[in-house]
Parts: structure tokens; C-alpha cells; sequence
């Protein structure tokens, strides 16, 4: 479930701000159709950068090959234009990264090929480039220390 629900609020949250910074910018005739193409976009966006976390950039690459060329079409080569695309493709990518939690991390593809990586020998060839994302296992979030927690003192008054 929260699997599911988690792309589609960033896809939100990145498309309000979009909208948002278009509503500001762009004063022409087009607008119902420049926000049709922003919303599809940021949407195809974050479910490729969701493809890069289970399968890697290699695959998600052919996907957003297409996307990108498809862009400069729809933005009529425009440099401006193609930097906002940019901008927003970088945030989408950075939010969908961070923000994913993954139930069965040990189960897909890309975390398998990390793990072959890390138990690699100590200072051998296996030191890995490849950016993972930041999953705390369940197991672990119970031993943090207790100075991680907020404690409220209900005392305080006194």
C-alpha cells in the first residue's frame, strides 16, 4: 500500500510546485496545454526514476531517452524552457530517492547487485559507485539511541 501511495504524492508535491512556477512564468496562449504536458511529465519522471531503483539507470534509460526528446519537441527547443524541464527532472529524481521506502529491499535486482558488491574482500576491486538509497531496515529502529528520540517532559510547568 505504501508502496503505491508514495509516487503518486510526490508526483503531487513536485507537480503543484511546477504548476506553480509555470502559472508565474509563462503568460501565452497555451497554458491548458502547457500544464497537460508538465503534469504527464513529472509523472513520467518519478516513475522512471522509480525504474532506476528496481532495475537500474541502464534500463530506465530507454525510457527516458524517449522523454527527453519528446520534451524538446514540446518545448520548441527552448533553452529556458528545457533548463525549467531540467530542474525538475533533477528534483523529481532527488525526491524519489530519497523519499521511497522499499518493504523487501534485499528482493530486487539493484539491491541484490549491492549486496554482491559489498561482500567483496576489504580494499578489493568491489568498492561500489553505485547510489543506493537510504533504507533503514525495520531490525534497526529500535536500537537507535535514545538520544534520537524527543522527550517530552509532561513536568515542565512546575
Amino acid at each position: 500500500m505504501v508502496v503505491a501511495l508514495t509516487p503518486a504524492l510526490i508526483i503531487m508535491m513536485i507537480a503543484s510546485v511546477a504548476m506553480f512556477i509555470y502559472t508565474i512564468g509563462y503568460d501565452g496562449e497555451y497554458v491548458k496545454r502547457g500544464r497537460f504536458i508538465l503534469f504527464f511529465f513529472v509523472t513520467a519522471v518519478v516513475l522512471i526514476a522509480r525504474l532506476s531503483m528496481d532495475h537500474g539507470k541502464e534500463y530506465a534509460g530507454l525510457f527516458a531517452i524517449p522523454l527527453i526528446l519528446v520534451m524538446l519537441f514540446a518545448t520548441k527547443f527552448s533553452l529556458l524552457a528545457m533548463l525549467g524541464v531540467g530542474l525538475v527532472w533533477w528534483i523529481a529524481h532527488q525526491l524519489t530517492w530519497n523519499c521511497t521506502y522499499i518493504e523487501n529491499a534485499e528482493v530486487t535486482k539493484f539491491n541484490r547487485r549491492k549486496k554482491k558488491v559489498e561482500d567483496s574482500p576489504i580494499g578489493g576491486e568491489g568498492k561500489s559507485t553505485v547510489r543506493t538509497p537510504n533504507i533503514l531496515p525495520a531490525s534497526q529502529c529500535s536500537t537507535l539511541p535514545s538520544s534520537h528520540y524527543l522527550v517530552l517532559d509532561s513536568d515542565s510547568g512546575s
